[in-house]
């Protein structure tokens, strides 16, 4: 059986340097009038009876065993089968990141490939079992990819039986390949916003606008978790858990007007910003070393100590967000109510993830 691809065929082979797509063969190749569609071939054509798929010619066929040419094209994303449309029985031509892929073998020893693929709608576990070792090659984790395959149910969820693998012509959004916050972004940045211009003490309104305002943290922050696999481990996650620790704490200082509302609502729209460094930029949340070396808090005070240098803030007040920010222990009643917002937050995401069944390995 002759492979379609030149690269696969033995140097030795008689056809070996003849290109598998008509139009790289040249003009004085006598393979080089043979059209690759059989409906572009003439009726008396000698080959004219030859499918082009193996799978759509008879099991004795001499080509039945040859795999067809895998060349994808630009997909729109607006054509895209998103994850949380994928039902059983479906044909499947779609980008996703994928998130994960391991090297397994069959019970009788034949290698596959288990995959985990996501878009901002969730995440599907996918499955190669045909050219396992050369598909391998085409792809890494964090990677988007165009994928052809068939939807299978496995074990009551959905699973894509993958045919086909190409590196997809698109970039590589958090936001669009995670899956991402449930609220939209924009909504969330403006009430950011509005919470940061309604801080009463003059200097730490401007010390938050400064950290929050900044281009670069504001790309990246927008599209950062909490966490990998824990609370809020979704693009979107860190500025959603913002929004909501700020809203607590408004309630809280509404409620006890003693406490030093600049202070607590400075905090609690700070205290997340590190998440922007904590992570890597791309389609799959894994940690940089800063985030997994020094963690989320460390990394906050770190951009609130830079603003402030910067701006010349008053030192006391600065200290005072700090301490809510990344204290071991409250010690004030300030950081006693930003702790106490952020572990209701991070309490209640999880058990809302837990309800829903979302788990790390499939969304």
């Amino acid at each position: 059986v002759t492979p379609a691809y030149p690269q696969e065929r033995p140097a030795n082979s008689p056809v070996a340097h003849i290109p598998a797509c008509p139009q790289e063969r040249p003009a004085s190749s006598p393979g080089a009038h043979i059209a690759a569609c059989p409906q572009e071939r003439p009726a008396s054509s000698p080959v004219a009876h030859i499918p082009a798929y193996p799978q759509n010619g008879p099991a004795n066929s001499p080509v039945a065993k040859v795999p067809p040419a895998r060349r994808l094209l630009h997909v729109s994303t607006d054509a895209r089968t998103e994850v949380r449309d994928l039902i059983e029985g479906q044909l499947v031509d779609s980008t996703f990141a994928v998130i994960r892929k391991d090297r397994r073998r069959t019970r009788t020893g034949s290698p596959y490939l288990a995959l985990e693929l996501a878009d901002k709608t969730g995440r599907v576990r996918a499955t190669i079992f045909d050219d396992a070792p050369i598909l391998d090659g085409r792809f890494q984790v964090g990677d988007v990819i165009r994928v052809l395959g068939s939807v299978e149910e496995y074990r009551g969820r959905p699973q894509i039986i993958v045919r086909s693998i190409e590196q997809a012509d698109v970039e590589a959004d958090a936001l669009e390949y995670t899956p991402g916050a449930r609220r939209d972004v924009d909504d969330l940045e403006g009430f950011l916003e509005f919470l940061a211009e309604d801080i009463a003490d003059t200097g730490l309104r401007d010390l938050t606008r400064a950290v929050l305002n900044d281009g670069d943290f504001r790309a990246r922050f927008r599209a950062a978790p909490m966490s990998v696999e824990q609370h809020h481990a979704y693009a979107g996650g860190a500025l959603q858990h913002t929004v909501a620790v700020a809203t607590a704490c408004r309630e809280q200082w509404l409620l006890h007007p003693k406490l030093d509302e600049s202070v607590v609502a400075a905090a609690s729209l700070l205290f997340a910003a590190g998440a922007a460094d904590a992570f890597v930029a791309g389609p799959v949340l894994q940690q940089s070393a800063e985030g997994r070396l020094l963690g989320i808090p460390r990394l906050s005070a770190r951009r609130i100590e830079q603003a402030a240098t910067h701006l010349g803030s008053s030192r006391d007040r600065v200290v005072a967000v700090l301490h809510c920010v990344d204290a071991d222990r409250p010690r004030t009643p300030e950081a006693a109510c930003v702790q106490g917002s952020i572990a209701l937050d991070t309490s209640v995401s999880v058990a809302l993830a837990q309800a829903a069944g979302r788990v790390p390995e499939a969304q």
